[in-house]
């Protein structure tokens, strides 16, 4: 399968907590993978969850590998690729120009095809001169030093998160300003989002406003469409008992970001003191169930 068949069944928005380094598998950069990527990596976190490096093993042979590696960089939430030379073409005795690894040009080809240009960070060990292809890109040196080349590469990589932050903060915006109070409404449902009943003409009728606010926020990325497994008699049933709706990670940040907007927060503590949002806290303490006491362990 070839990288678009498989970066057309993703969406362009990163699942996993991994950032996808792109090396040589030479021994001589195993150091650089041991005490600088892979450390620098994991000292980092996004969205309070730490992150880890990642890189696919092209020394073991199988028909996957580039299913792998399209799939990885896909889902990832960095792209990290060190195009140090490895090498140098000769004229005689004379050294004409560098040799950098193919894999990694390869994989660094991929990531800017599919990626967002913050979410792929350039490295290298090495001032020679670069080929015509990246010349005009930013490609960042790291020192030969151990923890001085660490530091260098944890924060370009902070540097990229903060972009990519930035980036998703216009975005959320952008989105609010096309949220409509039946959309805003259906966001702020709890679990699964059913889809609405429509047996008959009025139950069609009422719900088109719903369907219609359903369909805008699947097509801004704010829902995704939960399909079930089929029961026996799946023929028999209405669609709605067939499929749900889920909110995806922006969904729930636009629905934050469309509370702070209408200053939720301040409503809600008004309410708090009138006497219907007393009797409403009144009602929630009589329905949790009592706390379970301590053992001392005596």
């Amino acid at each position: 399968m070839y990288p678009a068949e498989i970066l057309n069944l993703f969406p362009p928005f990163a699942h996993t907590e991994q950032v996808f380094v792109a090396m040589s598998f030479d021994k001589r950069f195993d150091c650089a993978w041991d005490r600088v990527f892979r450390p620098a990596v994991a000292a980092l976190s996004a969205d309070r969850t730490p992150l880890s490096a990642f890189c696919v093993n092209l020394t073991r042979k199988s028909d996957s590998i580039i299913t792998e590696i399209a799939q990885s960089i896909a889902q990832c939430r960095l792209i990290l690729a060190d195009i140090s030379t490895t090498g140098w073409y000769r004229s005689g005795l004379r050294r004409s120009r560098p040799i950098r690894n193919s894999n990694v040009m390869y994989e660094l080809g991929i990531a800017h095809a599919s990626r967002l240009p913050e979410e792929v960070v350039i490295v290298r060990a090495d001032a020679d001169p670069l080929d015509f292809d990246i010349a005009g890109v930013r490609v960042h040196q790291y020192p030969t030093d151990f923890e001085a080349a660490r530091e260098t590469v944890q924060g370009l990589l902070r540097d990229a998160l903060a972009s990519i932050d930035q980036r998703r903060s216009i975005a959320v915006k952008k989105a609010l300003q096309s949220l409509d109070p039946t959309m805003y409404m259906i966001l702020q449902e709890f679990g699964d989002i059913p889809h609405p009943i429509m047996n008959t003409m009025g139950q069609a009728l009422a719900s088109a406003e719903r369907l219609g606010a359903i369909h805008r926020l699947l097509a801004g990325g704010m829902l995704v469409a939960v399909l079930g497994p089929l029961p026996d008699n799946f023929m028999e049933r209405p669609v709605a008992e067939l499929a749900h709706y889920r909110k995806t990670r922006f969904g729930a940040e636009v629905f934050a970001a469309a509370r702070d907007e209408m200053g939720f927060a301040n409503a809600l503590s008004r309410w708090i003191s009138t006497d219907a949002g007393k009797s409403w806290l009144d009602e929630q303490a009589a329905k949790s169930p009592p706390p379970t006491p301590e053992r001392s362990g005596r």
